[in-house]
Formats: C-alpha cells, structure tokens, sequence
C-alpha cells in the first residue's frame, strides 16, 4: 500500500491538492502499477512562521523590505529569424505530423467564428477536440476526465466570454501591466481544470496572437514557474516579439506565437533527447 507524504506551506487550495492527490495517485497507478484504492496521499501544511528557506523563516522574508518581491529583472530569450526557421524545420520533420498541423490551423478558425458567434458550445467543441489531439496519451489513461471535458469547458468559456472576446484578436505587443488581473484570473480558472501547462494550450488556441504556448521544462527555461509565472512569461515573450523584424516570412501553420512555441519545445522540452534547433 504506497503512502506520499507532501509537506508544503499551507497556502493552497482545496482543488489544487486535489489535482496533486490524482495525478500522484494516477502515476502510481500507471507506473508501479499500484492499486488505487490502495494509494494514500498525505498533506502535511506548515504556515510560512515554521518552513524555513536559507536559514530564514519564510514568514521574515515576506516582512523583508530586502527582498525584491519582483524578482530581478526579466531578460528575453534572444530570438532569431534563422533560428525560428530551423526550428520550424526541425519541429516539423520530427514532431508534428501533418493532422496536427491541420488540425490547429482548422481549431482556430473554428474557434474564432465560435466566439464572433457567442456560441460557447461551439468552442467547446473545438477546444475539446484540440486538446484531445495533441494530449491522446493523457486522456487515454484518464477516461473520466476524456468524458467531462467537453461539458467543463462549455461552463469555462460561458463564464469568462467577455474576457476572452476582450483578448481574442489583441496582439501580445499590446500586453501591459494593466492586464495582468484579468490574464490571471483567466489562466487561473482554466489551471483549475486543465493544470499550468493545459490552461496555456487552450488559452493560446482561444487567443493565438495574444497567449503564448509553455510547458514545464520550456517555463524552467526561461526562469519562471508554471503555477505562478504565466504572465511574467508573457512578459518574456513579448520581449522576444519586439526584437524581432516583422517583415519576416512565418510559417503557413501558425502565427508568431506558434513558432517560438516550435523552437522553445525543440531547444527546452526535447533537449533531453538531444533534439534541438541548434
């Protein structure tokens, strides 16, 4: 009978530990081949006055004027065109075969005549075709999760319509601080449902000029994290956008944002397999 003990600060949320406790729980399952009912997954919250970090409570570094809450300065990964194009090169010949490539250029449209239309239901549709697409593994060994995401996500896009329709369209070039609230409690609401790394795909499939594409090793990559750093990645990505000329030919299979996706996912998330752009 497996037994995960997880200490962590007592700042999380109810649907966040449930999250944990389920894919803990279906790794188990699926690569020691445990028993589920068997599995036990344990929180153990401390308050921030008794987990200490480098020798300081972390509740004296909050009260720190010390500390740059902010982090130091965020710095782009610089970006070429050639290096755009390779990895376009390479991502295609390597990663995506052509019914993804299709399928995202069809998912788009079908998301963007949905949302002219105010049709929640046909966004849905679309975006739970998508995400079983490209995530086949996932929700072949998550039967549950394949038969209620069509109906969750009809619920998602009802309720933050008027912010999506605000963001659909909008270029990245045009993020300020002024949106972070918003891009945060979107992200926030979708995370609940589809994790860090799922909320980015459906975001950028629902706004392909505006959100960008992450994943973990991509979010390590560029020095933010994938629960907290989403708009900073933005941020990040915008930087990249502005140094780059914009009389460069993109790729026929997605816009700006699709490509640096394309090399980040060859440089960072396949660089374990010594697969890059470079």
């Amino acid at each position: 009978m497996p037994m995960v003990q997880i200490t962590m600060l007592d700042d999380r949320t109810a649907e966040q530990k449930r999250r944990i406790a389920k894919r803990v729980t279906d790794a188990l399952v699926e690569e020691a081949g445990a028993h589920r009912e068997g599995i036990i997954v344990a929180f153990q919250e401390v308050s921030k006055e008794s987990y200490a970090s480098g020798g300081e409570l972390m509740a004296d570094k909050a009260k720190s004027p010390d500390v740059d809450k902010q982090g130091p300065p965020l710095t782009a990964i610089t970006l070429t065109p050639e290096a755009l194009g390779r990895a376009h090169e390479r991502y295609t010949n390597t990663v995506q075969d052509n019914s993804i490539a299709n399928n995202y250029v069809v998912t788009t449209e079908r998301i963007s005549n949905a949302l002219r239309e105010c049709n929640p239901g046909k966004v849905a549709d679309a975006l739970e075709a998508w995400l079983k697409n490209i995530n086949q593994q996932y929700y072949r060994f998550r039967p549950d999760e394949a038969r209620t995401l069509r109906a969750e996500l009809e619920v998602l896009i009802a309720a933050e319509r008027k912010t999506l329709l605000e963001f659909h369209g909008r270029l990245l070039s045009t993020l300020s601080d002024d949106d972070e609230p918003a891009v945060l409690q979107l992200f926030g609401s979708f995370r609940s449902k589809l994790g860090p790394v799922g909320a980015a795909k459906a975001l950028h499939v629902l706004a392909p000029t505006f959100f960008p594409l992450w994943d973990n090793s991509i979010a390590a990559a560029y020095g933010v994290s994938t629960e907290e750093g989403y708009f900073k990645f933005m941020l990040l990505t915008k930087q990249q956008v502005a140094s780059l000329p914009g009389d460069f030919a993109l790729p026929k299979t997605g816009g700006l944002l699709k490509a640096i996706d394309e090399y980040n996912y060859c440089k960072y998330t396949q660089d374990r397999k010594n697969v890059g752009p470079d």
